[in-house]
């Protein structure tokens, strides 16, 4: 067998290594995501109460979704893509006022086993938050700072997570 041939055997061994590896990890909830826990900060000077959607991805078509569709054509089109790819989506909704703070903790049952965990906040933007482990989203009325950790001690907040006001359109 020619050096190029066994070359190429060996890579797609590892390819396919890595996917089985991936599963075998999200079985025993160590998933391909690094997410514990989600924090949210909206600035004082935002004008409104913030519209916050997190959308955790479970299969190939709805990860293509939520990295391809930007802002404005996820809170257009949600519903579709809730009802579309219902066994492969789960979206987890909360309005923040400004000046306020959360810590989501609890994320939905399998969201060990999601491939992409992406935040969008309408008019704002949106983030990859797939490799953090505590990530915390920072809002204001022009853009998303994402940071890997709590903000700084710059503002007290609470270390007790809340899931009030948090809603599950998917």
């Amino acid at each position: 067998m020619s050096v190029q041939k066994l070359t190429l055997l060996l890579a797609v061994c590892l390819l396919a290594s890595c996917g089985v590896w991936q599963k075998s990890k999200s079985l025993v909830g160590m998933g391909p995501n690094e997410v514990k826990s989600i924090g949210l900060l909206t600035s004082d000077d935002a004008r409104y109460a913030s519209v916050i959607e997190i959308a955790f991805a479970y299969g190939d078509a709805s990860v293509a979704v939520v990295v391809s569709a930007d802002v404005g054509q996820w809170f257009s089109e949600r519903k579709g893509y809730c009802s579309s790819y219902s066994s492969e989506l789960d979206v987890v909704r909360i309005e923040l006022p400004a000046g306020y703070s959360a810590s989501i903790t609890e994320l939905p049952k399998n969201y060990k086993k999601s491939s992409a965990i992406f935040v969008f906040v309408e008019t704002v933007g949106k983030s990859d938050i797939t490799l953090l482990e505590t990530p915390w989203l920072v809002i204001d009325n022009e853009e998303i700072a994402v940071l890997p950790g709590p903000p700084g001690k710059k503002r007290s907040i609470s270390k007790k997570g809340t899931n009030r006001g948090i809603q599950r359109p998917c």
